[in-house]
């Protein structure tokens, strides 16, 4: 993502899991760096996500999450 990017809040339609490789992410309330991992259930929320610096990651996720705002 590159610097100050956002993502809607959203409802994942599966297990998403998500690896920080490098700068920073904001996933609700936590700030995620290099090596951090986050793993969402599916029919679960997740607010808005957003980087300050920009970040590389790897994402496992559905392609039909429902986007929320």
């Amino acid at each position: 993502m590159d610097a100050g990017a956002h993502y809607p809040s959203h409802r994942h339609k599966e297990i998403e899991e998500l690896f920080v490789l490098s700068g920073d992410l904001h996933v609700e309330g936590e700030i995620m760096q290099a090596g951090d991992y986050c793993r969402a259930d599916a029919s679960t929320l997740h607010g808005e996500t957003f980087t300050d610096s920009g970040c590389t990651f790897l994402l496992r996720a559905s392609p039909d999450n429902e986007v929320l705002a």
